[in-house]
């Protein structure tokens, strides 16, 4: 089958699985590439939300050595921001963006390092950073299993014959996402019977995300592509979607592969995810299965241009990481990125307003010219308020439901973002309370979704039939409909 060539036959996840969320220790040897034969017994610890932590006890008086620094950041160079290990378990490991962080003292002659690792790559030794390149890097992603709901399970009951449970492998889901970059679904038994136990038959299966580049790639590219992927797959969730394993594959000769697995802390990784079911989805795979291609190379095609957008997008579907004003303000900056990219974002011809600006200008004494040509530089871009009221038109079939009058939320906006940026006191008479601006906050909320929908090429027709799984544009169509139906 297809589907058993595209994995390696030495990949096997099981072997070494080392989750993203769970928490590790290993013991060994640890020394620099450069300085192979100057090895220190020590343990490297893995926290999800501190990362990881090289401790290590040296036996001999370093005082002499340290004496006159100040930083102790300075005590590694260049080099020694890689470091390799020996375990004691027999597996090699490299650690990467090493810091020295804390040196300890007991008496005059034991020194304690604990050295911060950005990233950890268990099977192989990297002797400097070019080196650590993959064909290949494979990942399981929360709520990806329920996502993608691909099963190759099969049960049957018979009554004369029983009980008959079947597993059959599925072809992988094969994406082209540009000119080098594919990217495969597929599914694998997790778990599966172990012969000669009567007792019991379990059979768990899991999906798996491949990247594939043509050549060699640099690992922090897969993070980049993968950090994509998570903010697609957010979207279509409504909820934060983190990495729970990663590993990277090398190709060494035909038929034979080197499976390299990764530990990295990542920020917001929650200690137990959220419980979501597939009701709880804007859309899924099987919605959109025939056009998840498309789908995934406008979201890839814009990612550079909307980095900002999209992580914005990400942090504000856990409400817990910002407070509610930075919140909104972060939201109106998103927002505010759309008409200013992909639409005319002059309020008047280019000519004619660089003939106003040189009126204005020869109006006023010499010595105030640079200063007020520094001021008009963008004043022709469009206010605020006339990019909410571009956006709530562009989408009017949609918004019509939760804004009835785009003059007055613009201006409510509008003021709420200036004090809130600005301090300015002559908005703050008219800025919202807490709860007023949490509403505020959910209509630019949905504003922001409907916009990246309509990035991903959703007709306005689409956007509503899936933007009525979003509780509080339910709640405010609701509102609505009472209030135009009292009038």
């Amino acid at each position: 089958m297809d589907f058993i060539r595209s994995i390696p036959s030495d990949v096997n996840f099981d072997r070494v699985k080392f989750e993203l969320n769970k928490e590790y220790s290993f013991k060994g040897l640890w020394w620099y590439p450069s300085k192979a034969n100057e090895k220190k017994a020590g343990t490297l610890t893995f926290n999800p939300r501190k990362g990881l932590m090289l401790d290590i006890i040296e036996d001999f008086d370093i005082r002499k050595k340290i004496k006159g620094r100040t930083s102790l950041t300075s005590f590694l160079s260049e080099e020694e921001n890689l470091m390799h290990g020996l375990l004691c378990n027999g597996k090699i490991v490299t650690l990467t963006g090493c810091s020295n962080i804390r040196p300890h003292f007991s008496g005059s002659c034991v020194k304690c390092d604990s050295i911060f690792s950005q990233t950890a790559f268990f099977g192989a030794h990297f002797n400097n950073i070019d080196e650590i390149k993959f064909n290949k890097v494979y990942a399981k992603l929360t709520y990806l299993d329920k996502w993608f709901d691909v099963s190759g399970l099969k049960a049957e009951i018979d009554l004369d014959t029983g009980f008959t449970i079947n597993y059959k492998e599925k072809d992988p889901i094969i994406l082209n996402i540009g000119k080098d970059l594919k990217i495969e679904l597929f599914i694998k038994p997790d778990k599966i019977p172990l012969i000669g136990d009567s007792n019991k038959v379990e059979v768990i299966q899991e999906c798996i995300i491949s990247m594939n580049y043509k050549k060699y790639t640099e690992f922090k590219r897969f993070l980049e592509v993968l950090s994509v992927i998570q903010s697609f797959l957010s979207l279509s969730i409504r909820w934060p979607v983190y990495p729970l394993f990663v590993s990277g594959i090398q190709d060494l000769e035909k038929d034979k592969f080197k499976s390299i697995n990764v530990l990295y802390s990542f920020r917001g990784l929650p200690e137990k995810p959220e419980y979501l079911t597939r009701h709880d989805f804007l859309f899924a795979f099987s919605d959109v299965a025939g056009k998840l291609e498309d789908l995934m190379n406008r979201w890839f095609a814009n990612a550079k241009i909307l980095e900002s957008v999209y992580q914005i997008h990400f942090l504000t579907l856990d409400e817990s990481y910002f407070s509610l004003q930075n919140q909104f303000l972060n939201v109106v900056q998103a927002i505010e990125s759309f008409p200013r990219i992909f639409e005319n974002n002059e309020e008047m011809d280019k000519t004619r307003h660089e003939e106003r600006i040189k009126i204005i200008l020869e109006a006023v004494p010499d010595k105030y010219e640079s200063w007020l040509k520094s001021r008009l530089k963008y004043s022709n871009e469009p206010s605020l308020k006339s990019r909410l009221k571009y956006i709530i038109k562009k989408y009017s079939e949609v918004t019509r439901n939760f804004v009835e009058d785009d003059e007055s939320f613009g201006e409510k906006v509008a003021k709420n973002r200036n004090y809130l940026a600005h301090l300015d006191s002559s908005s703050r008479d008219q800025i919202s309370e807490s709860e007023e601006l949490f509403e505020l906050l959910q209509k630019l909320k949905l504003l922001l979704l409907i916009s990246l929908l309509g990035l991903l090429g959703f007709s306005n027709k689409d956007i509503e039939k899936l933007i009525v799984k979003e509780k509080w544009y339910v709640r405010f169509c609701r509102e609505s409909k009472k209030r135009k139906g009292s009038k």
